[in-house]
């Protein structure tokens, strides 16, 4: 190969991982960091298998993913999980802001509550995992809240 060729392709790898940290800067996704890791494998054993469709299809997936509306769900990592419980692998919906519980108990059921600092690009929904297959049992790392106890007694007494 040419130096030259060489260089032009250091340049674009290096613009590329640049772009792909600002992606994961900017509209963090737990979800892209296994399209990440595999793009940057796949860059690093290009001599083995040489194949340039393999690294395309594994940046596009990457920055595929950090679009996405949809991220996993972490316990501890995205947020308190609220509301009814159920089991099974879901989407739950994700708040951000000072999520007032109650009326996102009535309007959602089930969400988590994504803190306070907005950035403007989380995802919209989380995809939970929950292992228990009885119906009944409570998600893991909920924190079921009845509506109830999140009313002041003079809203509770109107009915708001």
């Amino acid at each position: 190969m040419k130096a030259e060729t060489i260089k032009g392709a250091v340049v674009i790898l290096a613009l590329l991982l640049l772009i792909a940290f600002w992606l994961l800067a900017l509209q963090f996704r737990i979800l892209s960091l296994p399209f990440l890791l595999l793009w940057i494998c796949l860059v690093a054993s290009y001599r083995w298998h040489k194949r340039n469709w393999l690294i395309v299809a594994g940046i596009a997936a990457f920055f595929l993913s950090t679009f996405s509306p949809v991220d996993l769900y972490v316990p501890g990592w995205s947020g308190p999980h609220f509301g009814k419980a159920r089991s099974g692998t879901r989407l739950v919906r994700q708040v951000m802001g000072m999520a007032m519980i109650s009326r996102c108990e009535e309007k959602y059921g089930e969400f988590i509550a994504g803190g306070c600092c907005v950035r403007g690009y989380e995802a919209p929904w989380l995809l939970v995992f929950d292992g228990s297959d009885e119906p009944g049992s409570p998600a893991s790392g909920s924190q079921p809240i009845r509506a109830e106890t999140n009313r002041t007694s003079s809203a509770a007494g109107s009915g708001r």
